[in-house]
């Protein structure tokens, strides 16, 4: 017995892609890191540098999505690339992508969020402390991840 199923429909467009993929870079680690990185290396140059090859290496792994993409082109994404070599590897990418590596993620980008637009909103909050333990701060992040998720939820067309 086969089962019956619709294409999912491609709303978005590559300027769409392009724009969160950029948001996403952009928006949080060019805000994030900068100044972790010097603290690091002490050297402008070498800060400069480190960016310039983590530059190429995104490029390169961007590069080989792409042809991951055009050699399998099915909707799926990782799912489907990974899957190719054992579907065992893929249940379980899946589930660790689920619970620990998207999940940390967004968790990183909301805070990051709510640590610059909680430093606006919030007029008695000591960016000098560690803002992260604020209560407010951890409010604000999770309200963006709500917020983000219900848009997502409601849809693209929306």
């Amino acid at each position: 017995e086969t089962q019956k199923t619709s294409p999912l429909i491609r709303s978005l467009t590559a300027f769409d892609g392009v724009a969160v993929i950029v948001g996403m870079i952009i928006g949080t680690g060019i805000f994030a890191s900068p100044g972790v990185i010097l603290g690091q290396v002490q050297q402008v140059g070498v800060a400069l540098a480190v960016w310039v090859i983590g530059g190429l290496l995104a490029i390169i792994g961007g590069l080989c999505f792409a042809e991951l993409g055009t050699a399998l082109p099915s909707t799926g994404g990782e799912y489907v690339y990974v899957a190719e070599l054992h579907p065992i590897f893929s249940f379980s990418f899946m589930w660790t992508s689920f619970f620990c590596i998207k999940s940390g993620a967004v968790a990183i980008v909301s805070l990051i969020f709510a640590r610059y637009f909680g430093s606006i909103l919030i007029s008695d909050l000591d960016i000098n402390t560690n803002v992260d333990s604020d209560y407010r701060i951890k409010l604000l992040a999770i309200t963006a991840i709500i917020g983000c998720s219900s848009l997502n939820i409601i849809g693209v067309e929306w």
